[in-house]
């Protein structure tokens, strides 16, 4: 979407500019200051601590070797014993400085330079070490080894050497910060300058483009005031505020152009008419004289009218009581015909009542079918149960048998098993008699079975047909329920309909009698009407005067519109 550039977005883009330009002026202000702070701070907390502590290490090595060369001069052991104590002391101070030392180490060549001073040391502390300590006599009248002195010389050497590094690297902070602060003021006048550059631009751009339109749209409205509207259309090629006031300006004077126009048409259609007027004027007067003598037939036509209306009236009163009578009897059927469709509903409520005690009877025959069925198989099942016990009483019988025949044999020793024999011969003999009977009584039971299987399923098959008899009867009731219903509706309708027809007969009656009543008002209004058209002679001539003074009105309209310029 393309922005438009109204004057609120120019002012807007102004502001943010300038906004910018400050924002960019402020954040190199604060980068430079944290620069500058960031190389202060490294040079206070790096450079010149490394200074102090490597000074306080040189110190605290030229002071070590003035002890030592005091215990050398020292003959009593009672002085040389806080001597040897300070140089103790002496020792754990240079090893705590160069120790800390080692968290400023910023690079390579200082790191060299550190472990250098460290390695001197360490050899300078074993040379110088215990053994003076504990001996401080032994080297009294002599000097130092030559070994001590170059490690000495060398451990100053490496001292000079850092705190020459330490110098340089403060003095090298401070040229950055010199340098900084150049470049700061350098970019602070240059962005500066140009905001300031930015902000004429911007100020002369927003004040032509203001004045310029406003001086246009004054000029227009000046010659507007003037009544001059021969203004040539004003090109814009703007899209903001002024450019919308501008394109107001060219349809206000389109439309003061057009209206003018208007006004110039108007005050001709004016005149002319005012003429026609005045020429209408006279044409009424005589077309009022023929419409006088037109009420006054008017007046006689309506009064025969009323005659007639009246006989119109009686006959009307007969026909609408022909038709009440219609809808009274009408509305007696309609009441019969609701009793017989009401009767015809119960009769369906019945029957759906009959058959659903006929199917509840059909379902409870299903199950007696189902239950004569199962005795019948439970019949089968004892049959072949009475069947077996059958022949295991004539196994039994056999056995019986042949145990009374194995006792004759034994004798006086089978005497006993010879009773028990026979005993179980006659209970073999009962239980085949009485296995005998429940056959018989069990082929009764299924024949009657059978029988009942049978009645039924007869019962079943009558069951169903009543039933769909009983289906049948309910749609036949089903139907003439309906069409009861379809009757009661048509009878209704149809006594509506006649209670409307009496209704729209008195209402035609009435209309009649109002009719009468009309013509007799009709010919008193003629006879008013008559009287009316000779105002109306009257006002036609004062209408004929006005005419004439609109006509002087619509001159006077045309000379002033002709003081507008198009």
């Amino acid at each position: 979407m393309k922005t438009r550039w109204t004057v609120r977005n120019k002012l807007v883009g102004g502001f943010a500019m300038i906004f910018i330009l400050s924002a960019v002026l402020a954040a190199i202000g604060a980068a430079s200051i944290k620069t500058v702070r960031d190389n202060s701070k490294e040079l206070t907390t790096n450079w010149l601590w490394g200074i102090e502590t490597i000074n306080r290490v040189k110190v605290g090595t030229q002071q070590f070797v003035n002890l030592f060369y005091q215990t050398m001069m020292t003959k009593d052991p009672a002085g040389q014993k806080p001597i040897l104590d300070a140089m103790k002391t002496e020792i754990d101070s240079i090893g705590r400085n160069i120790e800390s030392y080692a968290s400023s180490v910023s690079n390579e060549e200082d790191q060299a330079n550190y472990d250098e001073l460290k390695k001197n040391w360490n050899l300078f502390k074993e040379q110088y070490g215990g053994s003076q300590a504990e001996e401080p006599g032994r080297q009294q009248s002599g000097t130092p080894s030559g070994d001590v002195v170059k490690t000495f010389t060398d451990m100053v050497t490496v001292l000079d050497r850092m705190i020459q590094f330490n110098h340089d690297g403060a003095v090298e902070s401070v040229d950055k910060n010199e340098a900084l602060y150049k470049r700061s003021v350098l970019a602070t006048i240059i962005v500066g300058a140009v905001s300031l550059i930015a902000m004429i631009g911007l100020g002369v751009t927003l004040t032509l483009s203001i004045t310029r339109p406003l001086n246009r749209a004054t000029q227009a409205l000046n010659r507007i005031s003037a009544g001059d509207l021969a203004i040539g259309h004003i090109h814009i090629r703007r899209k903001d505020e002024f450019g919308v006031m501008l394109e107001a300006v060219n349809v206000t004077v389109e439309h003061l152009r057009q209206s003018v126009r208007q006004m110039q048409d108007a005050a001709s259609s004016v005149a002319a008419s005012a003429e026609q007027l005045d020429a209408s004027s006279d044409q009424n007067s005589g077309a009022a004289r023929q419409v006088a003598e037109a009420i006054q037939q008017v007046a006689a036509d309506s009064e025969r009218q009323a005659a007639v209306s009246g006989e119109c009236e009686r006959v009307m009163d007969e026909m609408a009581e022909g038709v009440q009578r219609i809808a009274e009897t009408t509305s007696d059927i309609a009441d019969l015909s609701g009793s017989a469709a009401r009767s015809a509903r119960e009769g369906v409520e019945r029957i759906q009542d009959v058959s659903s005690r006929i199917r509840a009877l059909r379902n409870t025959a299903n199950e007696a079918g189902d239950d004569i069925r199962r005795l019948e198989e439970q019949s089968e099942q004892i049959g072949s149960i009475s069947t077996l016990i059958g022949e295991i009483a004539t196994q039994t019988h056999l056995l019986a048998l042949n145990a009374a025949i194995e006792a004759a044999r034994a004798g006086e020793h089978g005497a006993g098993f010879a009773v028990v024999a026979g005993e179980v011969r006659k209970l073999a003999a009962q239980t085949d008699e009485s296995v005998k009977g429940i056959g018989e009584l069990l082929r009764a039971v299924g024949s009657t079975t059978r029988q009942a299987a049978e009645a039924m399923s007869r019962s079943l098959a009558q069951a169903d047909e009543s039933v769909e008899a009983v289906a049948e009867a309910e749609r036949a009731f089903e139907r003439i329920a309906g069409s009861s219903g379809e009757v009661s509706v048509r009878i209704q309708e149809t006594a509506a309909a006649a209670q409307q027809l009496a209704a729209s007969s008195e209402e035609v009656a009435a209309s009649v009698a109002n009719m009468g009543h009309l013509a007799s008002r009709t010919a008193e209004a003629s006879r008013q009407v008559a009287g009316a058209t000779e105002e109306q002679l009257a006002s036609s001539e004062e209408i004929a005067a006005s005419s004439r003074m609109l006509s002087a009105t619509a001159n006077d309209l045309q000379d002033t519109v002709r003081t507008f310029e198009i």
